[in-house]
């Protein structure tokens, strides 16, 4: 395998994580070891009064190595972030890590000289501080890298681990997503079949009825009624077919009893701001049922995208009412999706939220993972 597809192979969010425990650890001992080396060179071994013939105070020489040690870790962070050498192979990972090392170390003695903390009449001095200096870098670089490592086989270990869930959740998204697209179509056929000849039926009647009188007319207007009832009760059923039967009592138990579903470790949270507010907004009763179900299919569609194209571990899915509309936003941890675009299936999501006079918005991050933001009326408004 080439260094390119090394490092093509690991995600974008993994890279990030490996270049921050790499950048972290070289900043963080690099800093105590050059604090460390100025206070032993400057108070503890003491320093002449004068360099290159001049008189030099203490507090300028203590400033200028400073200066010259900060500069010299600044360096080694760039170099390591440029070379990537946590993404190499050992050999050649060795071998930039003693080349930063001795780099970054002549550049630290030609600093000390041109800024006069050793002679240019001799620089046996200079070349002693950087072979010490050379050999703690390369030390400090090495660590880094085995630090990174670490925490790339132990992120290899996790997923190793989540391989059988992550199976079986792939099985449960297309079994949920051909059942949930399969039903919802039939559903949506039937629904729309009864509703035409439910719409006959009720003219046929109204029709009779308004040229009927005296007993045959209340008879009529009784069987119209029941009718209606009749014609409520089938568009709740078509709607339970499809959906939860906890579609009945409102969006909420609907979407946890869809959450139950989903098996560990895959972890969902769902967050309501207010239950009682949700409710009124979504409506609980057979007449409103279709509004629902739309909410409810764009929520499990965004899951079962979640985990099969993000690779999610994590969905949290939030519902609330803002600025009377009804705000529902699914997100997710997920790194797979990292430069694909938009998974399948959200046109059509967006032409069914919008309607019912609502808008979908996506975002798809660089890094991966998905955001998805639903807005729709609340059914008050439609009534």
């Amino acid at each position: 395998m080439t260094q390119a597809q090394r490092i093509k192979a690991l995600s974008t969010a993994d890279r990030h994580a490996d270049m921050r425990t790499m950048v972290t650890t070289v900043g963080l001992l690099g800093g105590a070891l050059a604090l460390a080396a100025t206070a032993q060179a400057v108070i503890v071994l003491g320093i002449g009064d004068t360099a290159v013939g001049e008189s030099v105070p203490f507090g300028w020489d203590l400033g200028r190595r400073i200066f010259i040690n900060l500069l010299t870790v600044i360096s080694t962070l760039v170099i390591v972030s440029q070379l990537r050498i946590e993404t190499r192979r050992a050999l050649p990972a060795a071998a930039l890590v003693l080349t930063a090392g001795v780099g970054v170390a002549a550049l630290r003695a030609v600093m000390q000289i041109a800024i006069g903390v050793y002679s240019q009449n001799d620089v046996l001095p200079a070349l002693a501080d950087a072979a010490v200096s050379g050999t703690m870098i390369s030390l400090i670089i090495a660590f880094a890298v085995f630090v990174t490592r670490s925490q790339q086989r132990v992120r290899r270990a996790e997923r190793t681990s989540h391989l059988p869930a992550a199976q079986s959740s792939q099985a449960l998204v297309q079994m949920l997503r051909t059942q949930t697209r399969g039903r919802y179509r039939l559903a949506s056929k039937t629904h729309e079949a009864l509703t035409e000849r439910f719409q006959h039926v009720a003219h046929e009647i109204a029709e009779i009825t308004a040229d009927a009188d005296g007993l045959m007319k209340l008879r009529l207007q009784a069987v119209q009624h029941e009718l209606a009832g009749v014609a409520i009760d089938g568009q709740k059923g078509i709607a339970l077919f499809s959906y939860p039967e906890a579609l009945e009592h409102g969006l909420i138990p609907a979407v946890r009893a869809f959450i139950s579903t989903v098996p560990n470790p895959i972890a969902i949270r769902l967050r309501v701001s207010d239950s009682a507010e949700v409710l009124a907004a979504t409506g609980s009763d057979a007449r409103t049922i279709d509004r629902r179900a739309v909410v409810l299919q764009t929520i499990v569609e965004s899951v079962l995208n979640a985990l099969q194209f993000c690779h999610a571990q994590r969905i949290d899915i939030t519902i609330g009412v803002v600025a009377g509309m009804v705000r529902v936003s699914i997100t997710n941890d997920g790194t797979g999706s990292a430069g694909m675009g938009e998974p399948p299936g959200l046109d059509n999501l967006r032409r069914q939220v919008s309607a019912i006079g609502g808008r979908l918005e996506a975002e798809m991050p660089a890094e991966g993972g998905c955001s998805l933001i639903m807005f729709t009326p609340p059914v008050a408004a439609n009534a």
